[in-house]
């Protein structure tokens, strides 16, 4: 996916230092552009066949900071940049793809009920899956006026099994520190579990069933229009959703419920400058 993205002038610009590659290499990364008459400067229309664009180099070898830190990504970021008298520009060379990520952790959840002998401590195994991505658009329709979007969806589910009891918290072994319940002692009953501590068929204490599905969505719209130099109108739209639904649904029918089922919060803002000249 291609995007071009014009900046406006900036005096002497001759090379763009890079920060965004490796931080392991201690040498400082350039990029080297040219400046081209203004009669050949490339269309704003989001392509890029110009044929001045064949006087510089694509730039890339940028290195993932999220999930993986200091990895190479799975496809790869390049750029162009060139600049006239009067305008920077920048072509990118993109892919959009959501990232999704699985990850297990044990004894997350910690629930304590008051038992005849004293506290009982209760610890959970939970099998934790997220999924979330984030999209971010720039679009120049024309020097003065441009649009930017940006979208994140986001889902964590949470589900518990394995329950058991703490006995030794100081045990040198983790093993010795806890013992499981088997299946007679532990019954999930209209989303609470019942414990029958003792084995006698009668329920001892209870705790709410933990699983959890939380799913959020936040994005912005933003419209920016220079009227005159120097003077600019931004129009804002941004829209959020937050909620929870079943953690029996699947992340996919997570995201169609908890996002395209729900009412969001849209908020509109409008923002005006102007230069005064002296």
């Amino acid at each position: 996916m291609n995007f071009l993205l014009p900046f406006f002038y900036m005096p002497f610009f001759m090379c763009l230092f890079l920060s965004a590659q490796d931080p392991t290499d201690p040498s400082p990364k350039w990029y080297t552009t040219l400046q081209v008459d203004p009669s050949n400067a490339p269309a704003i229309d989001g392509k890029l066949n110009d044929v001045v664009w064949a006087t510089v180099p694509w730039a890339s070898d940028f290195v993932e900071v999220s999930p993986d830190e200091n990895t190479p990504p799975s496809v790869q970021t390049k750029f162009k940049i060139i600049y006239s008298e009067k305008y920077l520009f920048i072509a990118l060379n993109l892919s959009i793809a959501p990232q999704i990520s699985k990850r297990k952790s044990k004894t997350q959840y910690v629930s304590n009920a008051l038992y005849k002998k004293g506290t009982r401590y209760i610890l959970g195994t939970i099998d934790n899956q997220t999924l979330s991505a984030a999209v971010r658009i720039n679009y120049s329709i024309n020097p003065n006026l441009s649009i930017q979007y940006y979208g994140q969806p986001f889902i964590s589910r949470g589900r518990y099994s394995d329950f058991k009891y703490v006995t030794n918290p100081t045990a040198e072994k983790l093993s010795d520190r806890f013992q499981s319940y088997d299946l007679s002692q532990i019954k999930l009953i209209n989303n609470r579990y019942e414990i029958d501590d003792s084995k006698d068929g009668v329920s001892d204490y209870s705790f709410n069933d933990p699983d959890f599905s939380i799913v959020r969505f936040n994005s912005n719209l933003v419209v920016r229009w220079e009227y005159i130099p120097g003077s600019e109108l931004f129009l804002v739209w941004s829209q959020g959703i937050s909620t929870t639904i079943s953690p029996e649904d699947s992340l996919g029918e997570g995201l169609e419920t908890g996002i395209f089922g729900q009412q969001p919060q849209n908020i509109f803002l409008l923002k005006a400058t102007y230069r005064f000249s002296l």
